[in-house]
């Protein structure tokens, strides 16, 4: 074999190398992205859950008697249906209700890894073939009275990622394929010159160079760009779910005959129920009119120009990542909810 074949056969070695590296790092990435933007929705429905228990629980409804549980659970599955199932036990760990009817009365298995005396935050258990997020649960802020479980599978994650790699292995061989051919021709028509050794090398290397700089920007390019399609996608979803849940919130609150524009500490709830939710960027709350009477932003955008109680919203307006929700009471249209999705 000459010195030319080996240096090309040591070029496609290294640009195959390469791209090989990316396509791995571009699967993981996705699905740790993926897994990240489903356990935020889940955290979103597991919050809301968790609030209507122990605002039941508040009024006096003891955890194993709790009437109505199940049209909590009804409520939150309609918002995901991937939900494999959604459990309540108590201290003890004992099942007290169930969307799978036959777990009830037995006993849970992660009592092992949870205290009573721990904090309200939730908790990942990642096992082979699902998620489990779990919640305690409170009466008063105060007395530890269970646990709230919501499981999913990994299935939902090995759709999108199967997805992906169908996707990215048609890009992979084809960028590889023609990178290859331009490789080989560039090193084939640089002729050795012996009076300048250093110059024929620097081409030599330069072409080596260029060719993977140009291979793997290219691929990460059409990567970024099928992320960013997804995760507009999945926000998305996110937001819709966040959105109806805030909606709901407002609209139990307006039964009490309270006007829209009067609701005190109204900025608050918004905070609560927008806390670690990193896919929305700010969340607007105007009247019919689109008179700006609330407004929140994430942390991330506290730094930039908020816009203020009294500003003018157009609602015919279509703005990019912005969802609407209109704000109702008894049937009569009193105002708009308006969610922005972070770029």
């Amino acid at each position: 074999m000459s010195d030319k074949s080996r240096i090309i056969t040591g070029a496609l070695i290294i640009l195959i190398f390469s791209m090989i590296i990316n396509y791995i790092l571009s699967i993981t990435s996705f699905e740790e992205l993926h897994t990240g933007f489903l356990i935020s929705r889940y955290e979103i429905l597991l919050k809301d859950m968790k609030r209507k228990i122990e605002t039941g629980i508040n009024f006096g409804k003891p955890i194993d008697k709790f009437s109505g549980m199940g049209l909590i659970f009804d409520e939150t599955k309609t918002k995901d249906f991937h939900i494999n199932n959604i459990y309540v036990t108590d201290n003890s760990g004992r099942i007290n209700y169930s969307t799978e009817s036959s777990k009830i009365g037995n006993k849970s298995k992660l009592i092992k890894y949870h205290k009573t005396d721990e904090d309200d935050s939730i908790k990942i258990f990642n096992f082979k073939d699902k998620y489990i997020l779990s919640v305690s649960v409170y009466s008063n802020n105060i007395k530890h009275e269970g646990y709230i479980h919501f499981e999913f599978s990994k299935n939902i994650i090995k759709i999108s990622n199967d997805e992906l790699i169908q996707k990215n292995i048609i890009n992979f061989f084809i960028i590889t394929f023609i990178s290859s051919i331009l490789l080989m021709v560039l090193l084939y028509v640089i002729k050795e010159n012996n009076s300048s050794l250093k110059i024929y090398n620097l081409k030599i290397y330069s072409s080596i160079v260029i060719i993977l700089i140009i291979s793997q920007t290219i691929y990460t390019g059409l990567n970024y760009k099928y992320f960013k399609t997804k995760y507009k996608t999945v926000a998305k979803e996110n937001i819709e779910i966040l959105g109806a849940i805030i909606k709901e919130d407002i609209e139990n609150i307006l039964t009490y005959d309270l006007p829209l524009e009067r609701l005190n500490k109204l900025e608050n709830l918004l905070e609560s129920r927008n806390n670690n939710v990193n896919e929305c960027k700010s969340i607007l709350i105007t009247d019919k009119s689109g008179r700006v009477l609330y407004s929140i932003q994430n942390t991330y955008e506290r730094n930039r120009q908020k816009t203020a109680r009294g500003d003018i919203i157009n609602l015919n307006s279509d703005v990019s990542g912005r969802s609407f929700f209109r704000i109702n009471n008894y049937n009569k249209n009193v105002g708009v909810l308006m969610l922005d999705t972070n770029d």
